[in-house]
């Protein structure tokens, strides 16, 4: 779909002129004739909705943990949202942005009975309802969350070809030729380090050394377990003082083989990235390092995984903050670049150590041990004590920048309580090391 589409062109049109932002009086007559354009089509479906409920969804196609995430949450929830709607179908129809980042998943979305993408169509459609407030007519799709284990009951919808396989496998004969475990791993690093606006640079919060990641990938190696980066093209390593094969600069990448190899492996390792929406994918366990936000990742992650955060030094207090200290500003601004700006945040990159030893931690709770000490025990405990003090509930880690996306809240919306269906844990050598946090 062309970025000039008729469906971009609504989009950007009829945002602006719900926002009041059209003060020349021929734009604002351009996009009222817009609207007179697509208002035929909420009449044509009014007339059905007797016996059907139609809704409307965009899916941000372009950007690789959004576009995947969100598909695959409203795959799980779809059977919970149609209870609402007894005695009459439901019919979704989603458009998509221009630039797909996977044409693999979008096909696989397609082949789905419960996906019907129309593109510029369906956000046309979507688009109408918007402006009309209809809430019921759009599809509240959740671009990170699982706040009710919906993906848990799910099977995985994606389907590979018997070529697909047989390509896939001998792609895998030849780098692992002994057959090992494989272990994928994505860091955001250096080549998102920085983002020019303007004239200044600002510095990617989420992006983290690849080199951290070393101790880690070759304690696995000498576990005689296999790791693959993914992700796309990133800043080039030395393979030989990491024990780590590069697929993400091997050009041998293929969409297909993205899913593939997360379907295959046996943990993932990495940040917090478009690319760890994939293991989540296939309900993979997940050490997730690196993470900006302390809380509201772990509903964006697989049972039995384990997160470990930056950590928060306030130049404005001069001091590292602690977690009730975080949490407060959480709840009174609730998003995280309000956070930074209002208290001057530097964040502090994990150490090699401390994803080290979270890696230890993931591997034995895979093997069904538990490595902590007693003290670390006592720790998690108290870290999930001071977050049920502060009664979060989901809107509080709400994103303004998918308001259109997630448009409405599910009238069941849980609290934070929901993490005991993924016995999701901060990593136990990070609290002990940061006791600090836990004041």
């Amino acid at each position: 779909m062309n970025i000039m589409s008729p469906a971009k062109l609504l989009y950007d049109n009829i945002s602006s002129l719900r926002r009041g932002q059209s003060k020349n009086i021929f734009i604002k007559i351009k996009k009222l004739f817009l609207l007179i354009l697509i208002y035929p089509f909420s009449f044509i479906l009014s007339l059905f909705e007797k016996k059907y409920i139609f809704r409307f969804g965009d899916l941000h196609s372009s950007n690789y943990g959004v576009f995947v995430m969100g598909a695959f949450l409203y795959q799980a929830s779809i059977k919970r949202y149609r209870k609402k709607y007894i005695g009459k179908k439901l019919i979704d129809i989603f458009g998509h942005e221009s630039g797909v980042c996977n044409n693999f998943f979008l096909q696989q979305l397609m082949k789905n009975n419960n996906f019907n993408i129309k593109e510029s169509v369906g956000l046309a459609f979507y688009l109408s309802y918007l402006f009309r407030n209809s809430s019921k007519n759009i599809i509240p799709v959740r671009n990170e969350y699982d706040l009710f284990g919906d993906t848990l009951k799910l099977n995985d919808f994606i389907l590979f070809t018997d070529e697909e396989i047989s390509i896939a496998e001998t792609f895998l004969k030849k780098i692992n030729p002994d057959n090992m475990p494989i272990v994928t791993m994505h860091a955001k690093d250096n080549v998102f380090s920085t983002e020019v606006e303007g004239k200044n640079i600002k510095k990617c919060d989420r992006c983290a050394d690849i080199n951290t990641f070393k101790k880690s990938t070759n304690y696995l190696s000498k576990q005689n377990n296999f790791c693959i980066r993914m992700g796309a093209a990133q800043e080039k390593i030395d393979e030989n003082g990491m024990s780590l094969f590069d697929y993400s600069n091997s050009g041998e990448r293929m969409e297909f083989l993205d899913f593939y190899l997360a379907s295959k492996s046996k943990f993932y390792i990495g940040t917090d990235s478009g690319y760890s929406a994939t293991p989540f994918l296939f309900k993979i366990p997940m050490i997730v390092t690196n993470i900006v936000r302390p809380l509201g990742y772990f509903f964006s992650m697989t049972p039995n995984s384990i997160f470990i955060h930056k950590r928060m030094f306030s130049k404005k207090y001069n001091k590292l903050l602690n977690y009730k200290e975080i949490f407060i500003h959480y709840k009174r601004n609730k998003q995280m670049d309000s956070i930074v700006e209002d208290l001057d945040i530097i964040f502090l990159d994990n150490s090699d150590d401390e994803i080290l030893e979270g890696t230890k931690e993931i591997v034995a709770n895979i093997d069904g041990v538990d490595i902590r000490t007693e003290n670390g025990k006592i720790l998690q405990e108290k870290f999930w004590k001071i977050v049920e003090s502060f009664n979060f509930e989901y809107s509080d880690f709400y994103h303004e920048k998918f308001k259109l996306y997630d448009i409405i809240y599910p009238e069941d919306e849980p609290s934070f309580q929901s993490r005991k269906l993924f016995n999701i844990n901060v990593s136990a050598y990070f609290l002990e090391k940061n006791e600090y946090l836990l004041s």
